[in-house]
Order: structure tokens, then C-alpha cells, then sequence
């Protein structure tokens, strides 16, 4: 099931300056506005709920809704679902970084919490791109991918 997550077409990671000077000023229009909605969402819910239920909802990444939308009529659907797929891994990183936090705030300097947090999570996400696109294992997946052309 994890190995589907990402399937053999999807590109490797890339960081483009060219790509991110494309960015309209609408587009960064709408995901302020629909992140500031989120968070206004969650103040709201928090000042009426209690902050445990609020801070749940601002762990949502209020971005990702507008990020996607626009990345599915530039790109196409397959792309927005790979960015979505790749949101989920870096959520399950951040509640490890939560998870640490959570277990070490008490006990630690608050900047060793912190540190310690950046490194729980940028591994965890790492970790989880690695074991999900078989990043390491370029050759295997390859030869998966001849398996199943072949019709197996």
C-alpha cells in the first residue's frame, strides 16, 4: 500500500527560482485568504471550544486547499495529487515534531526542544519520502516498473 502512495511517474523532488517567479499575484492572493479563513476558523472555534480543539484545527495546513486547486488547473489533477500525497508525509513528520515537543518541553530548554523538533521532523519527513518513492532504491523501482509493463 505505502509503495502506491507515489507512483512510478511521479518527479523527483526539484526547487525552481524560475518556477516560483511564475507565481501570479492573485494566486498568492487567494491562499492568503483562504489561510487567513482557516485560521480566523480555528480562533473562533478555539475561543469557543478551548484552545485543545483549536490548536487541532491550526494544525491544518491552511494553504493546501488553494495551493491545490491552483496546482490542479495549472498542472492537472495527477499533479495536485501528488502535492497532496506529499502534504500527508509532512503532516505525519509534523505530529512526530508535535510528539517530541509534547514529550520533552518540561524536561529540556525550550531551544533544545525546538532543535531536537527540527531534527524529529525533517528526518521523519525524509524518511517517509524515502521509504514511500523508493528514493533510495532507483534500479528496484525501475525494474517494478518493467514487471508491470510486461503484465505482471
Amino acid at each position: 500500500m505505502i509503495g502506491r502512495l507515489f507512483p512510478d511517474c511521479a518527479e523527483p523532488l526539484r526547487i525552481s527560482s524560475k518556477r516560483t517567479s511564475k507565481v501570479r499575484p492573485g494566486e498568492l492572493g487567494l491562499r492568503f485568504v483562504l489561510g487567513f479563513t482557516i485560521s480566523v476558523v480555528a480562533g473562533v472555534v478555539s475561543a469557543a471550544a478551548g484552545p485543545k480543539l483549536g490548536g487541532m484545527l491550526l494544525a491544518f495546513p491552511s494553504i493546501l486547499p488553494a495551493s491545490l486547486t491552483l496546482l490542479e488547473r495549472r498542472e492537472g489533477r495527477r499533479a495536485a495529487e501528488l502535492e497532496a500525497r506529499g502534504s500527508v508525509l509532512g503532516a505525519v513528520a509534523l505530529a512526530a515534531f508535535a510528539g517530541w515537543c509534547w514529550l520533552t518541553f518540561e524536561k529540556l530548554p525550550p531551544p533544545l526542544v525546538l532543535l531536537g523538533g527540527l531534527v524529529v521532523w525533517s528526518a521523519g519527513a525524509t524518511l517517509l519520502y524515502v521509504a514511500v518513492t523508493g528514493a533510495s532504491a532507483p534500479g528496484r523501482r525501475r525494474a517494478g516498473r518493467v514487471q508491470r509493463q510486461g503484465g505482471m
